[in-house]
């Protein structure tokens, strides 16, 4: 079961400026690791595999953000856009689909809900019950979106059960990963990644022992 949306994540390049730059912005940083190894399962899901990547997770008002730092990005269509700028009480954002009702269908795996009127998705907090807002917006090209491409390029999701989330996912003709385990901020991780029809990206983790 999903039990929320966790963090986007955002790769860019220098990272000591691009953390620099976010907490400028008032975002927290959580905590900070460099020469992390990275998940092999990232194989396929990048332009070109890192073996390690520096991380920061950062904490900001609206939603919670991964920088990663491959060593280097890939320019292009992005993925994911903010809109609200912390200006609103509730995180906007454009996303990019190729196929607009695949893509509703994907995010409604994850628990988004559809306003019919709008053609949005929600989103909400379980324990704030504050909304997550997502425009979908027709791709120009047909190309998959990938974990180096510049900026917000994927959505992480907590989930209670990451076997079963794996499992109902897959069900649904979705590509999957397998999970894999691995340790940060001293916490154990079991991690997969799902690849929907539109070229979306999703992570979904849970704490292990």
């Amino acid at each position: 079961m999903i039990i929320k949306l966790d963090h986007i994540s955002y790769a860019c390049i220098n990272f000591d400026d691009e953390v620099k730059s976010w907490l400028s912005r008032g975002y927290k940083a959580k905590f900070v690791e460099k020469r992390v190894k990275n998940p092999g399962i990232k194989r396929g899901l990048m332009s070109r595999f890192s073996s390690r990547h520096d991380l920061a997770f950062l904490e900001g008002k609206h939603f919670n953000v991964e920088l990663i730092d491959h060593g280097h990005v890939i320019s292009g269509e992005q993925f994911l856009q903010p809109l609200s700028q912390m200006r609103t009480a509730m995180p906007i954002f454009n996303m990019q689909a190729r196929n607009i009702a695949k893509s509703v269908f994907f995010w409604q795996s994850f628990g988004f809900r559809l306003n019919k009127i709008t053609g949005s998705l929600s989103l909400a907090d379980p324990v704030s019950q504050k909304k997550t807002i997502i425009n979908l917006v027709k791709a120009s090209g047909k190309q998959d979106f990938f974990l180096d491409g510049a900026g917000a390029n994927c959505l992480s999701f907590v989930s209670s059960s990451v076997e079963n989330e794996r499992n109902f996912l897959k069900s649904r003709g979705f590509k999957v990963t397998v999970v894999e385990k691995l340790k940060l901020n001293k916490k154990n991780l079991n991690i997969f990644f799902v690849r929907g029809p539109s070229g979306e990206l999703a992570e979904v983790f849970s704490i292990g022992k």
